[in-house]
């Protein structure tokens, strides 16, 4: 391990635990959608959802910004603290600011860039201090709960205070507060590239990003493509799966099983560092086969307990998708590439859900209106990515035992 990664003491691990906190905080708005309507009832409802929908398109832009320029045009330091303060601001504006739709989309549009900033930069920051895997998908693993505690916290939050007034909803953003404080306190920058140079002696590398990380780059937007179906489609499959059960009722469970999914993602992230170490360069292809194994169950459930055990599943394997995706991207770039491969990563998540709509569409054409036949389809295209992954993997020499990170 590199003397900075002996330095990352707990203290300055949760300094980047606390931007982890961010990152999924899109769903703060999602219990307020039907208030939000009922407050603007001349809007349609296309345009209501951009409240919560708008910020995907912005974060994208917020994420390669950073990527571009975290760690080396601008500090880690610096990055984190411009991130989580737009991030603040302009998620709470609207609390304030509301007298129209326009003047909340417009700042929807401008935290969604602050959220783009914020989301790649832990696993970019754990990537550059950390060189070990065992260690990297220690970190990483427990960034990724971290990032699902707080998805959990900005909904309930956000669901609590759109009981009390809708307008108080967006004061859930406030946390982002709490977290620059964190970040502020217990991180401590890491030295320069051009600083790390100079002390041995050699010129500063310039950021690289090598095919490898661009074929896990793309595994993941199309595994992120055929996942979303299966939370979209949830609810409607519990409805029209169970026999014999008012709709409404099982709306309400099908919600509280969304958030097990969050729970289940908490566990396998928690574990990442052990399942690495079981599971070795075949850990993503194993979390793919876990993910389709929830997703099969999910399409053949006929009871709340067959349905609560297939989001159990799905939820475990898929939230271990995304910090292994992370991981192995990290193993092959260079030092000066972390924070923009991190960032595409997190491109790649965004452009992944925007396109699962239209694959939606593509497949039900196929199948028929079926959510059924739409989830049995994407376990196996979960199928193929993983057998793709572990045979790519087989040859990656990243997973060579002697194998140092490329630095």
């Amino acid at each position: 391990m590199s003397s900075i990664a002996k330095a990352l003491n707990m203290k300055e691990a949760w300094g980047v635990y606390a931007l982890y906190i961010m990152v999924a905080g899109a769903g703060a708005v999602t219990p307020a959608l039907a208030a939000f309507g009922a407050a603007f009832p001349d809007a349609d409802p296309v345009t209501i959802s951009l409240i919560q929908s708008l910020p995907s398109l912005t974060t994208i832009i917020g994420t390669l910004f950073i990527g571009a320029v975290a760690g080396k045009k601008i500090p880690f330091k610096v990055a984190g603290i411009v991130a989580l303060l737009v991030y603040f601001v302009f998620g709470c504006l609207p609390a304030v600011w509301n007298d129209s739709l326009t003047s909340i989309l417009i700042a929807r549009a401008l935290v969604g860039f602050g959220m783009g900033m914020v989301s790649p930069l832990g696993a970019a920051i754990f990537l550059r201090l950390v060189d070990k895997k065992e260690d990297r998908s220690k970190y990483l693993g427990r960034g990724g709960a971290v990032q699902q505690a707080g998805c959990v916290v900005l909904t309930l939050l956000g669901g609590f205070l759109c009981a009390i007034d809708w307008r108080l909803t967006f004061w859930a953003y406030g946390l982002a507060l709490v977290a620059l404080l964190i970040f502020v306190i217990c991180f401590k920058e890491p030295p320069t590239l051009a600083e790390e140079a100079a002390a041995e002696g050699k010129t500063e590398e310039k950021s690289r990003i090598p095919s490898t990380a661009w074929f896990f780059i793309v595994v993941f937007l199309l595994a992120q493509v055929v996942c979303s179906p299966t939370m979209m489609n949830f609810s409607t499959l519990m409805a029209t799966n169970i026999p014999g059960e008012d709709p409404t009722t099982v709306a309400g469970i099908a919600g509280t099983l969304l958030s097990v999914f969050v729970l289940a993602g908490v566990v396998s992230s928690v574990l990442m560092d052990k399942l690495v170490g079981l599971f070795g360069k075949f850990t993503g292809a194993a979390a793919l086969v876990i993910t389709l194994v929830g997703n099969i169950i999910i399409a053949n459930a006929n009871s709340v307990v067959l349905f609560t055990i297939g989001i159990l599943i799905f939820g475990f394997g898929w939230c271990l998708v995304i910090p292994v995706i992370n991981l192995e991207c990290g193993n092959v770039t260079n030092k000066a590439g972390l924070a923009m491969v991190a960032s595409l990563v997190m491109v790649a998540m965004n452009l992944g859900n925007f396109a699962a709509s239209y694959y939606m569409g593509a497949v039900f054409s196929i199948v028929g209106n079926n959510p059924s036949m739409c989830l049995l389809v994407d376990s196996a295209a979960f199928a193929v990515l993983a057998i793709v992954w572990a045979v790519f993997n087989m040859r990656n020499k990243a997973w060579s035992k002697d194998a140092s990170i490329e630095k």
